[in-house]
This record gives C-alpha cells, sequence and structure tokens, in this order.
C-alpha cells in the first residue's frame, strides 16, 4: 500500500488497486500544513475512488472539495456517521468515535477502518479509546498517539506494525515543542515502523 500525505492530517491511500481519499485537502490553521495548490489541483483532475473526512475541522475538511467530488463523480462524501462502503475489494467502515480533548459538544467524529490486503486504521483525532478491541496493521493517526504512554499503549495493544503519523506542524517553527515530545516518545513503540512524512510525501508499506 502507498499512502501520500497531501493535507495537514491525512492523506491519499492506495491499496489493492483503488484510491481512498481521507481528510486529505484542508486549509491554513496556523501551524500546521495547508494542501498546496499543485496537490489540490491533481486531486481535483483526478478524483480518487472515494472521498472521507473524519470531522468539520478546518485542517481536515475542506467543503469546497467535498462538494466539487459529489457533483463531479455523483459519489457521496463520507463523513461523520456510521456507515459501510465496498469500493472493490476494500470495505470501508466509518464509525463515531470521540475527538480529542475539549472540543463543541455537538461536534459529530468518526473513524475510518479499512479492510483489504492490509487492515488499516485512520483515526482522525479520535482519542485513543477509538482503537480499544480494534487490531490493525496500519494506523495513520495524529501526533498525539505518540505523544503520551497511555496513548502509546493503545497503539501497541491494536497489533500495529506501520504508524503513520499526521498533523505534525513544520519543524521550524513547532511552538508546542511537538516534534521533540514525539522523538522522545519514539523509543517506547518497540515494534512499530513509524513513519512521518512531510506534505507531498510517499509511504510505501509492504
Amino acid at each position: 500500500m502507498e499512502f501520500l500525505r497531501t493535507a495537514n492530517a491525512g492523506g491519499l491511500l492506495k491499496m489493492d488497486g483503488i484510491s481512498i481519499l481521507l481528510d486529505g485537502v484542508c486549509d491554513k490553521v496556523e501551524p500546521y500544513a495547508v494542501t498546496p495548490k499543485a496537490i489540490l489541483d491533481e486531486l481535483s483532475n483526478n478524483y480518487p475512488d472515494a472521498v472521507g473526512f473524519t470531522h468539520r475541522h478546518p485542517d481536515h475538511f475542506l467543503e469546497s472539495f467535498a462538494c466539487q467530488y459529489e457533483i463531479a463523480t455523483g459519489r457521496k462524501t463520507l463523513i461523520a456517521g456510521d456507515t459501510e462502503v465496498a469500493v472493490d475489494n476494500v470495505r470501508i467502515s466509518c464509525f463515531s468515535s470521540r475527538h480529542l480533548g475539549r472540543v463543541e459538544e455537538d461536534l459529530a467524529h468518526s473513524s475510518f477502518l479499512l479492510k483489504g490486503s492490509k487492515t488499516v486504521l485512520f483515526s482522525g483525532d479520535a482519542a485513543p479509546l477509538a482503537l480499544k478491541d480494534i487490531q490493525a496493521d496500519v494506523l495513520i493517526a495524529p501526533f498525539a498517539y505518540a505523544n503520551s504512554p497511555s496513548a502509546i499503549k493503545a497503539v501497541l495493544s491494536a497489533g500495529v506494525r506501520d504508524l503513520i503519523l499526521v498533523h505534525m506542524p513544520s519543524v521550524d517553527p513547532d511552538p508546542y515543542g511537538i516534534w521533540d515530545s514525539v522523538r522522545n516518545n519514539l523509543p517506547m513503540l518497540t515494534g512499530i515502523n513509524v513513519h512521518i512524512p512531510a506534505v507531498g510525501e510517499k509511504t510505501i508499506i509492504d
């Protein structure tokens, strides 16, 4: 499988011959990355087989792209609800999950579980409790999943072999010290391949 990070907190996943964009386009929210225009143009000219968003925060979601995708393809965007769809041999389950930290009480948030030749969990901004009772080969998650002992314990218990960290700010400036914190915690992720791609960078997992 291949994952191209295209936005602050997500990207384009290719597996078993299909492409799925998850939280893969976003506006600028400091200090996090915006989707570059060249990538946005490419996604708009070559729409993925499926598009999903975990929630409507602007660093995860671009409404104009979602509308254009639905008009151009006739397919619905998967967002913040419990549903299951199949795209060829890949089954995509969208399930409700609680957002990390304190947020709006009425915020709808979901995570995605993809089952094909690999099982991939895309958490969005879900609290690590979203991993409870889920086993996955690959986890795509925000830096918070490598930022505390309890989160790391959840990752380890899920049987994850590859962890792709997104929602990372630029190395400089990094006003919250996120990079230092993650680097300090990486040794705790024993036996897991940790990938931290930049926007525009691919991660390939055999």
